[in-house]
């Protein structure tokens, strides 16, 4: 309708008529001249804008994604990792760490090859995903030895 037949032509003509048009016509100023943006908070972005997928570690503590096999190292008062259901996430950076909860079982490069996690809870204990406050503390009686009430029975229809 403008004539228009080479990409130079259209560059001049969207700068110079339908922006200035576009704008005159559809531009509002503002109900509140304050902006609306509010602070993010302790938040870790690279736990947000990332790629998640759950699984279940198999029996040789080895999960995958996305045909990349990742070993996870011993952990700290657990004999294996077997059959724990994790999250393996893939960052903007091209690592993998794979969670449990708010607590990182594992960071790995783009080669899985392990890599120290550089912060397994975010400071003072807060959820580094949803920035939870941190758990309240147990109470003693809640530290205490239980006592022992005998074996657990399977319970259930038929037994």
């Amino acid at each position: 309708m403008a004539g228009i037949t080479t990409l130079e032509a259209a560059n001049t003509y969207l700068r110079d008529r339908f922006i200035p048009d576009y704008h005159a016509t559809f531009t509002r100023p503002p109900a509140e001249p304050e902006a609306a943006f509010m602070p993010l908070g302790p938040v870790d972005l690279a736990q947000i804008f990332c790629e998640e997928e759950p699984r279940v570690v198999g029996q040789d503590n080895v999960l995958s994604f996305d045909s990349v096999r990742l070993q996870l190292a011993k952990q700290p008062g657990r004999p294996t990792c077997a059959g724990l259901r994790v999250l393996v996430r893939r960052h903007l950076d091209g690592y993998f760490t794979v969670w449990r909860g708010p607590q990182c079982l594992g960071r790995y490069t783009a080669t899985a090859q392990f890599v120290t996690p550089r912060r397994a809870r975010a400071p003072a204990g807060r959820d580094p995903l949803a920035g939870a406050p941190p758990r309240p503390p147990r109470a003693e009686a809640a530290l205490a030895p239980r006592r022992r009430r005998g074996p657990r029975l399977p319970v259930g229809p038929g037994l």
